[in-house]
């Protein structure tokens, strides 16, 4: 998840040497981008409880539309 994102895919078909590969371009791009893949950050209660409600009032919205 990345800035309220969730990003996922699905390698079913690639050999573990393929997939290893692709994650290292993946990391490198992320990199290349300015992400940095090695910061580790701390979630606070109070951040994790905002940001569940802003998603959850979007859902909310979708919903009654």
């Amino acid at each position: 998840m990345y800035k309220g994102k969730r990003y996922h895919k699905s390698f079913q078909n690639l050999s573990k040497a393929e997939v290893e590969a692709l994650e290292t371009v993946h990391k490198s791009e992320l990199i290349k981008s300015g992400y940095d893949i090695a910061q580790k950050k701390v979630h606070y209660l109070e951040e994790i409880i905002r940001d569940f409600k802003e998603y959850a009032k979007g859902k909310m919205e979708r919903q009654d539309s």
